[in-house]
């Protein structure tokens, strides 16, 4: 992979994509809508990747999280445009995003990826999890506890990895396929909503065996 850093710094981190220099209309702001749509001869998606200090680390780098959209079909990835590995806020573990997001607008789809802690504790409030969240973290094995009122979830990377493949990495690209949106603009919340469940659920065994590929 070519790799040409726009800028470096704690803020902004290693940028990669097809540009070989920076234009003063790379706006490089962080915010979503300073991506700018790409030129017919980038190479797509293009990366984008903040560091995420010393208390973060990414679970997937930059070449995994491509080796994966790779094994996906054409059509359930080919419209990611972007993907940013974001820099951890300090609001983050407790935020309803985590751990990504997706966006598409402007010429633009993108996929946002955000850090895990390094002591792999995540921070979930004091609110009981709904039973989906526990559901959900049963299936990798996760152990919650709570500790003053506060509940945490006790990851080991292993389970980090496969539920960053699955749970974040896909469920954020499921977001831009034509499958979730086949019904266009009057396609209603809940079809929508189902479909991702669907496309996920078929999905699995794919990100099962990427995670094979890379970490076994």
């Amino acid at each position: 992979m070519r790799k040409i850093p726009w800028k470096k710094s704690r803020t902004y981190g290693d940028n990669y994509g097809g540009a070989s220099r920076r234009r003063d209309s790379d706006d490089l702001r962080v915010r979503y809508h300073s991506l700018h749509r790409p030129s017919p001869f980038d190479a797509l998606p293009i990366f984008r990747v903040d560091n995420p200090s010393r208390s973060w680390f990414h679970p997937l780098n930059v070449e995994q999280v491509r080796y994966a959209l790779s094994c996906l079909p054409e059509d359930d990835h080919g419209d990611v445009t972007h993907v940013w590995m974001r820099r951890a806020s300090s609001h983050t573990q407790m935020d309803a995003r985590w751990p990504s997001t997706s966006i598409a607008g402007g010429g633009v789809a993108l996929v946002t990826l955000y850090p895990m802690p390094q002591s792999l504790k995540q921070t979930l409030g004091r609110k009981n999890p709904n039973p989906s969240v526990l559901r959900l973290y049963r299936k990798y094995g996760v152990v919650l506890q709570k500790r003053q009122g506060i509940w945490r979830a006790n990851w080991t990377l292993p389970q980090v990895r496969k539920y960053y493949l699955h749970n974040a990495l896909f469920d954020a690209v499921a977001y831009h396929s034509a499958y979730v949106w086949r019904d266009g603009s009057s396609n209603l919340d809940r079809a929508r909503h189902m479909r991702m469940e669907d496309w996920l659920h078929r999905r699995e065994k794919t990100s099962l065996q990427v995670y094979q590929d890379l970490f076994a």
